[in-house]
């Protein structure tokens, strides 16, 4: 196994650029409402999730909340999703309350 070159202080040079980045990072916290699509499989929701997300930001962490019946398709489901996402640029924390 391949050791990572490290710093002068002893830390892997990949974690510096992890740290690094995370300061460019802004955080942000948000709510969305999704129509789960009746066509879309089980297997195949986690991806579509994920690909609803990235158009807020980087997904860093998520969660399905709530599943309720859809209020428009009435084959499917109404799923809201809590999430932080990160966002290139200053740094900080937002939330969608705001």
């Amino acid at each position: 196994m391949q050791r990572m070159p490290l710093s002068p202080k002893g830390e892997s040079i990949s974690f510096i650029k992890i740290v690094r980045q995370l300061s460019e990072v802004r955080l942000k916290v948000i709510q969305l409402y999704l129509e789960w699509p009746a066509d879309l499989s089980l297997a195949d929701l986690r991806l579509w999730i994920l690909t609803e997300l990235k158009k807020q930001g980087d997904p860093l962490r998520w969660a399905i909340t709530t599943i309720n019946p859809a209020q428009v398709n009435e084959s499917g489901k109404q799923l809201k999703i809590e999430a932080v996402v990160m966002i290139p640029g200053t740094s900080g924390l937002d939330s969608d309350d705001e």
